[in-house]
């Protein structure tokens, strides 16, 4: 686990969750993990009050996103002041907010899934690597439009994932 202090208060992670921890007193300000958003109130203000929250929302099925993600350092500022960098983002979350890599095949890594796209003359077609022994699934895109056919490939990758994740038995988070 990593840790470095952030505004004046804690921020720790171990690659699947992001803790905030109060500089002044230690207690848990937030939590940031696949699985929910956790905001508190600081330890004075639970003290005086019923509920520890300012802003908690868990999911139950689909894991966080990027957008989550940036959702979660919105409300760190707003109602902390702290300002969580990209650097501590879960590993999970990279892959999906970096860039294709361009060229004759272009291609994208989420944890241990590759992605990749194949011009043909009907269109792209998206082949999945890296989920159970090397499955690949090609799957005609019905684009000839590289950035649709991008946009289609992660939606196609997520449904994918979440498809051998079950037939494994796996959750999500084990397999990205």
């Amino acid at each position: 686990m990593k840790s470095k202090v952030i505004d004046g208060h804690e921020v720790a992670w171990d690659g699947r969750t992001v803790w905030v921890n109060s500089g002044e007193d230690g207690m848990s300000l937030a939590r940031f993990s696949a699985v929910g958003i956790d905001v508190h109130k600081t330890g004075a203000e639970q003290l005086l009050s019923d509920d520890s929250c300012l802003a908690c929302s868990h999911r139950g099925g689909d894991p966080m996103n990027f957008s989550d993600w940036r959702k979660f350092q919105t409300l760190m500022e707003k109602h902390h002041s702290v300002k969580v960098p990209d650097e501590v983002m879960p590993s999970y979350l990279q892959a999906w907010s970096s860039k294709w890599e361009d060229g004759e095949q272009p291609h994208l890594e989420v944890g241990r899934i590759s992605i990749s796209l194949v011009e043909s003359p009907m269109g792209w077609l998206v082949k999945v690597y890296g989920l159970s022994l090397d499955a690949q699934d090609p799957v005609n895109l019905r684009t000839k439009n590289l950035k649709t056919a991008k946009k289609r490939a992660e939606s196609r990758a997520v449904k994918l994932i979440k498809k051998f994740s079950e037939e494994l038995g796996h959750s999500l988070e084990l397999l990205q």
